[in-house]
């Protein structure tokens, strides 16, 4: 029998200020090609943590990770990331949705982005595909889980398919899921060298125009984003109400740090973790 991964004796660990918390210790599994195998655990019994070494995306304090022979602990940042696009291939439990857009809107997102034409039509078009006509106008929270990845794929579906008017409604090279652009086209091009020099032309204007976009907003809100900055440093996380609160009403958010955690600074945000105290107030 063929052994793909060999998991041996790994450990990882984090710290919480002054404070080590061992998430896995000495954890051994060996995966036979063919089998498929499910991790199960309670919330946060470390089941993220050890696929996340097994993927790659993170490194153990000790142990080995063998995924086809390959010892993934004893490689670099950079031969990691080429061995994940060319070995690995990784569905995250997230969708990306944006919380605070509907189905629509969320498919509708990168065509605006683009630029598109008829945007809103599109969007639709492609959600009923999945068979979510009906579901138009709700948020990620209102949704199923399943749903949400239909949501998800929908939007791959109108990024992947409706790129630019000039390159038209089809799927340019193959293996189109991988997450670095090019990859496709260096191991199986079925395109012309002209189309190719298109499309990366097409892809450059859309990144500038994104970057451009981008810089102009962060430029004009800048004490906006200075805010939140520092909202963030104190509290660690923010809702979607409390930002609108902090930058539309200079409303601070109102939570209480514990007396213990405002004398040594370890617990409640993250600068806790880098041992300095959070302040009171921004």
């Amino acid at each position: 029998m063929t052994s793909i991964a060999s998991i041996q004796k790994i450990s990882k660990t984090y710290n919480q200020g002054e404070k080590k918390i061992e998430v896995l210790y000495q954890l051994s599994l060996e995966v036979i090609k063919g089998e498929s195998v499910a991790i199960l655990g309670q919330s946060g019994s470390g089941k993220s943590t050890f696929l996340s070494l097994l993927a790659g995306l993170d490194q153990p304090d000790f142990g080995n990770i063998l995924i086809n022979g390959t010892d993934l602990a004893k490689m670099k940042q950079e031969e990691l990331c080429r061995f994940r696009s060319e070995n690995l291939g990784i569905v995250f439990q997230q969708y990306h949705l944006m919380s605070n857009l509907t189905a629509l809107e969320n498919v509708s997102l990168p065509l605006e982005l683009q630029r598109q034409s008829k945007v809103d039509s599109q969007a639709r078009e492609s959600l009923g595909l999945v068979g979510l006509s009906h579901r138009l106008s709700h948020l990620p929270s209102e949704l199923s889980g399943g749903e949400c990845q239909r949501v998800a794929l929908a939007r791959a579906m109108v990024t992947k398919y409706g790129m630019t008017t000039e390159l038209g409604t089809i799927a340019y090279g193959e293996n189109e899921e991988e997450v670095f652009l090019g990859r496709s086209v260096t191991k199986s091009q079925n395109m012309s060298e002209e189309t190719a020099k298109k499309i990366d032309s097409e892809v450059k204007k859309i990144v500038d125009k994104g970057y451009e976009r981008a810089k102009k907003v962060l430029t004009d809100k800048i004490d906006d984003l200075h805010k939140i900055a520092k909202a963030l440093l104190i509290y660690e996380t923010l809702s979607g109400d409390e930002i609108r609160d902090l930058i539309l009403k200079d409303i601070k958010p109102t939570r209480s740090f514990k007396e213990d955690d405002k004398d040594d600074g370890k617990a409640s945000s993250a600068l806790g973790s880098l041992g300095l105290k959070p302040k009171p107030a921004i």
